[in-house]
C-alpha cells in the first residue's frame, strides 16, 4: 500500500513566500466648493481690514502735518528769540556811554542798525558829543526785561525795559534812571538789523 500523505525524500517542498501588503490608493483631496458662508467670512476680515489700512494712512499724513506745524513753529520762536536779543543788546550799547571814549559809543549804535538809523546818529554826533562833554557824562546801561510787542512778517517791535545808571558833573552820585523803550528789528538775509529805536509811547 502506498501511503499517499508521506512526502517522497526527493519531493521538493515549496518554500514559503513573504506576503506583500498591496499597497492603497490614497484618495485625492477633492476641492471643497465656496458656500455662500464661506464667502461671507472672507469679504467680514477684508470689510475688517479696510478701515484699519484708511485709518493708518489718515494717521500718517495727519503725523507729518503735525510735525511740519511743530517745525514752523520751532523756527518762529527762534526768530522771535533773535529778535528779542538783538533789541536787548542794542539797548544795553546805547545806554552806555563815557564822554572820554565817545568813539566807542557811536561805533556802537552803529553795529547792528539800518543806514537810516545810523544816518540819525551821524546827525546829531556833534551836537551830542559837545553835551557830553561839557557835562562829563558817564552812563551804564542794564536791560532788564524784554518782549515782542508786535510782529508783522519779518519785523518785529520789541518792548524793552531797562536802567541806566549814570552820573555827571551835576551828578556826581551815580543815580538810576528807568526806561521803556520800543526796538524795531528787522530779518533780512539772516541777518538781524535794528531799524529803529527810541521810547515807547
Amino acid at each position: 500500500m502506498i501511503d499517499t500523505d508521506t512526502p517522497d525524500a526527493n519531493t521538493p517542498v515549496p518554500e514559503d513566500k513573504p506576503v506583500v501588503p498591496e499597497e492603497k490608493a490614497v484618495p485625492e483631496e477633492k476641492a471643497v466648493p465656496e458656500t455662500p458662508k464661506r464667502r461671507r467670512v472672507r469679504w467680514a476680515v477684508v470689510g475688517a481690514a479696510v478701515p484699519g489700512l484708511v485709518l493708518a494712512v489718515v494717521f500718517g499724513v495727519l503725523w507729518h502735518s503735525a510735525a511740519s506745524d511743530l517745525a514752523d513753529e520751532r523756527t518762529h520762536d527762534e526768530d522771535r528769540q533773535m529778535a528779542v536779543n538783538a533789541a536787548t543788546e542794542y539797548t544795553a550799547r546805547s545806554l552806555t556811554y563815557d564822554y572820554r571814549n565817545l568813539d566807542a559809543f557811536f561805533d556802537g549804535v552803529d553795529q547792528g542798525a539800518s543806514q537810516s538809523l545810523q544816518d540819525r546818529y551821524s546827525g546829531v554826533r556833534e551836537a551830542l558829543t559837545a553835551i557830553m562833554n561839557e557835562s562829563q557824562v558817564v552812563a551804564t546801561g542794564e536791560v532788564l526785561s524784554a518782549a515782542i510787542d508786535s510782529e508783522s512778517g519779518n519785523e518785529y517791535k520789541v518792548a524793552v525795559f531797562a536802567q541806566q545808571t549814570t552820573q555827571n558833573v551835576q551828578q556826581p552820585d551815580p543815580g538810576k534812571v528807568p526806561n521803556l523803550l520800543l526796538v524795531t528789528v528787522t530779518d533780512q538775509d539772516g541777518q538781524w538789523i535794528v531799524s529803529d529805536y527810541g521810547p515807547k509811547t
